[in-house]
């Protein structure tokens, strides 16, 4: 197949692959294609080669795109000095450097969600 009769079909099936993807979305695919009396070989061979040109046009565009490199900083976090004033906690779970204080209105899902996150740490 030369070359201009290879650009006419990839338009034309280009169209039909733009086409299927408009179906209804309770139309399958299978009943698209029989429904328009399209070979279903023919129609994944030129969708194939239809999703490989557009890639192939996009390409050029995507990797000649400027690439920054990515760089990554520490940051340090100020340390919090762990007050030993009285609290108004119903509960207070320490270990460590680690300091919880919980108050009675605590709901079950959120006790639950933290004392998961002390286990997993």
């Amino acid at each position: 197949m030369d070359k201009s009769t290879y650009e006419v079909r990839l338009t034309q099936w280009a169209k039909i692959v733009q086409a299927s993807n408009e179906r209804p979305s309770t139309q399958l695919l299978k009943d698209w294609l029989f429904d328009n009396n399209i070979s279903k070989d023919q129609f994944y061979y030129w969708q194939r080669k239809v999703r490989s040109e557009a890639y192939q046009r996009l390409s050029p565009a995507i990797t000649n795109q400027e690439t920054t490199a990515i760089t990554f900083a520490e940051v340090s976090l100020p340390t919090a000095k762990m007050s030993t004033k009285p609290t108004h906690a119903t509960a207070v779970i320490s270990f460590g450097k680690t300091r919880i204080e919980l108050s009675e209105d605590i709901s079950e899902v959120f006790l639950h969600r933290i004392l998961k996150e002390v286990l997993n740490a």
